[in-house]
């Protein structure tokens, strides 16, 4: 399976990832978040998402759902901006090492392989050649590797929808069928949504659908 990506599409789908990073950051700090490092969760308490959502709409496909290739993220932004030892220099030294395994030189000498001569002249050791990797060609080039790796593996299942979408949402208490046929529709046509909404607790889905209700209706 081979996958034809740009230039330009590689880099305006870091920008969005990017976004996306700095927006998950935020609100890993907001007050009574808790983190759920085994789901890729940012919790938050049903009154205080509920709250939070109503001002912050945008937010909501982050909070107390797993967060989509979280750890993918984290591989590429994570670091950027660490400071201490755990922070990655950006001129590291990668050491190309010539030297024999065995006794720490190279025989450089057309003689390789002869017997040795007292008379021959002495061998010359390999010098180490230090090159500087910049570290943003290093995110870049992981970078890379993770969108396509991401593409790849998502590209197979993006149309998919759970199977009991419509009977979960039909149960859903206080709202009009013709309102939750809306919404299932609108669902049916965002895959990833509907599978964030059915992950959610009952309470948190029926905030969801009313959100919608009032948006469109």
């Amino acid at each position: 399976f081979k996958l034809s990506v740009t230039g330009d599409q590689v880099k305006n789908h870091l920008k969005k990832w990017r976004k996306i990073w700095g927006r998950v950051a935020n609100l890993k700090n907001l007050s009574g978040a808790l983190w759920d490092e085994d789901t890729c969760t940012i919790r938050l308490s049903e009154e205080h998402y509920a709250g939070h959502c109503m001002t912050h709409k945008a937010d909501a496909p982050f909070l107390n759902t797993p967060i989509e290739h979280y750890h993918a993220m984290a591989s590429i932004y994570g670091t950027m901006g660490a400071k201490g030892q755990n922070a990655r220099s950006g001129n590291d030294l990668l050491s190309i090492d010539l030297e024999d395994e065995e006794n720490g030189e190279v025989n450089m000498s057309p003689n390789v392989g002869e017997s040795s001569d007292p008379k021959a002249p002495p061998k010359k050791k390999a010098k180490i050649k230090h090159v500087v990797e910049d570290p943003l060609v290093i995110t870049l080039k992981d970078g890379f590797k993770l969108v396509a790796e991401a593409l790849v593996k998502s590209s197979g299942d993006d149309d998919d929808i759970p199977d009991d979408l419509w009977d979960v949402l039909s149960t859903l208490p206080d709202f009009e069928e013709e309102h939750l046929a809306h919404y299932y529709a609108h669902l049916v046509d965002n895959p990833k949504t509907a599978r964030a909404f059915m992950k959610l607790t009952q309470i948190n889905k029926s905030i969801w659908v009313s959100r919608y209700v009032k948006k469109n209706f």
